[in-house]
């Protein structure tokens, strides 16, 4: 929808200038009906036009043309012209109840079949309605006296405008002066900020200088106390340990260790002296004739193997014994030597490090460590002869018998 104010021309040449307007803009637009209303209510005052188009609209209005341009005092109230589907579209001259000021309204051009264009009519009106601002028409009606004063009231705001645009200019020159002297102050505080920041860094970098330095001082003081310390805890506890070792017996065996020790030799024993028996009754038997042979060398060959057997199983035993008793003994006295080299060994270490500020060499030190208290380990040692028999057996791969001799082949230890 648009509205634009005029002031009312006479009742002829508002109705002359509404159709021309309307032939300009929309030459082939169909309307529905034109419709004329005067300030006589007569009926000859009421003009209604149907459908067409606004070229034929001059010829079906030019007696109420002429009656209005003949009589000054008939003037158009209403001029409307209807067009488009379901009447949507109205373009409409209307005249105010003041009879000082018109205006010109119309709606739903877009909507026309023809797709006419609202700035194109509003263009066409304007050239021949010439509108104008409304207050330009209430001005232009009053007395001469009443516009001088509103010309008065105009050049004050005028006037007023003008100056409040100087203070606003001047203001916002002051605020340019003052964001200036600002800025400049700014960069002087922040120039003198800098430089105390810098100071007082300056200053803290050289306390923490010397704090540094304390603590190192401290820290080496510390480290020399600590080393002092455990050196000398160290070698106390070097010093108790040795007495202590020199003063524990070299090898001693427990009760309960040794019981199991005599059970074997009494066994040993009785079973010798029984095997020696029956080897002894059996001969004696076979000399009297009291046993045949083919019992007595049975039983003579089987003590005598027994009796064989149980004294290599003595032997051997009594000297496996023997020997890890040596075992033992040496192994003691390895740990007391190993103890002595150990600590040794620790001093120098201690010594080079703290002498020289470097790390001992962990080639030489692993050397001088070889074989400190080492376990010592012993092989497995068969205590009976059935137990050498068992072992060549199981080492036995090949077993050939035949006339010229016989073949054995064994395994293990490295043998084919």
């Amino acid at each position: 929808m648009a509205e634009f104010y005029l002031r009312p021309p006479p009742g002829a040449e508002a109705l002359t200038k509404f159709v021309k307007a309307c032939a300009e803009a929309l030459p082939t637009a169909r309307f529905e009906s034109l419709d004329v209303t005067t300030n006589i209510s007569e009926p000859n005052a009421h003009l209604h036009i149907g459908g067409g188009q606004p070229g034929a609209w001059a010829q079906q209005a030019a007696a109420l043309e002429k009656t209005l341009r003949e009589c000054a005092f008939c003037y158009c109230t209403r001029i409307r012209a209807v067009a488009g589907r379901n009447s949507q579209t109205v373009i409409e001259y209307v005249l105010e109840n003041n009879k000082l000021a018109a205006k010109v309204v119309f709606s739903g051009v877009e909507g026309m079949a023809t797709k006419a264009d609202p700035i194109a009519l509003a263009d066409s009106l304007n050239r021949e309605f010439a509108f104008c601002r409304p207050e330009e028409i209430f001005i232009g009606a009053l007395p001469e006296a009443q516009q001088q004063q509103l010309r008065a009231y105009d050049r004050a705001i005028s006037d007023l405008t003008t100056q409040a645009a100087e203070m606003h200019r001047m203001a916002g020159e002051l605020e340019l002066q003052q964001a200036e002297h600002f800025r400049k102050r700014q960069e002087e505080m922040d120039g003198e900020l800098a430089a105390r920041r810098r100071g007082l860094q300056e200053e803290h970098d050289r306390a923490m200088a010397e704090v540094k330095e304390r603590e190192s001082a401290h820290q080496r003081k510390v480290e020399d106390f600590e080393l002092r310390e455990g050196t000398a805890v160290r070698r106390d506890l070097a010093k108790k340990l040795r007495e202590e070792i020199a003063k524990s017996p070299a090898v001693e065996i427990s009760r309960s260790a040794r019981r199991p020790r005599w059970t074997v030799h009494g066994v040993c024993l009785v079973v010798l002296v029984l095997s020696a028996a029956l080897a002894a009754g059996a001969y004696r038997a076979f000399l009297a004739g009291a046993l045949p042979a083919t019992t007595a060398y049975p039983a003579l060959a089987g003590a005598m193997v027994i009796f064989g057997s149980t004294l290599c199983f003595y032997l051997r035993f009594n000297y496996i014994w023997a020997d890890r008793m040596a075992q033992a003994e040496l192994t003691a006295r390895k740990y007391a030597s190993d103890f002595k080299r150990a600590d040794w060994l620790t001093e120098l270490i201690c010594e080079y490090a703290a002498d020289g500020k470097r790390e001992f060499p962990p080639e030489v030190a692993a050397r001088l460590a070889h074989g400190l208290f080492a376990d010592v380990r012993w092989g497995r040692q068969n205590l009976h002869p059935g137990e050498d028999i068992v072992d060549l057996a199981s080492r036995m791969k090949k077993l050939k018998v035949a006339r010229d001799g016989v073949e054995i082949r064994l395994g293990g230890d490295g043998a084919p």
